[in-house]
């Protein structure tokens, strides 16, 4: 039997971990005295500006995608209905061609391999 310290309270935030706490901005504080290639944060204001504005695109784009992706999940089911009489592109995919808007909707499967046992870390 495992002897438990109830003089330890329950850890609630991020800040009753040690280094844990974040700064305003959301941002992990910087550890103190870490300094050197691969641990400063970069700073280069060329590359800042294209950063800031993809990931105000992303941003955008990403409140909007719920709607899509609920679109893409039932368009996928459709295709998996119509399997059958779907043809087969050059690299053997079962797919759809939409005249409309100029597309090739391809039938792709996806194999997810989890393990079974919780303690045997990675999935293959």
């Amino acid at each position: 039997m495992k002897n438990k310290d109830k003089s330890k309270a329950p850890l609630k935030d991020l800040k009753d971990i040690p280094g844990g706490s974040k700064s305003e901005k959301g941002k992990p504080q910087e550890l103190p005295g870490v300094t050197g290639p691969g641990v400063e944060p970069m700073r280069i204001p060329a590359l800042d500006k294209f950063i800031v504005k993809y990931e105000t695109a992303k941003a955008k784009r990403c409140a909007e995608s719920p709607g899509e992706l609920q679109a893409k999940k039932e368009l996928k089911f459709a295709l998996h209905q119509q399997a059958a009489s779907l043809p087969v592109n050059a690299d053997g995919m079962k797919f759809y061609r939409s005249s409309e808007y100029e597309k090739d909707y391809i039938l792709e499967e996806k194999l997810a391999i989890k393990s079974m046992n919780a303690d045997a870390g990675e999935g293959d």
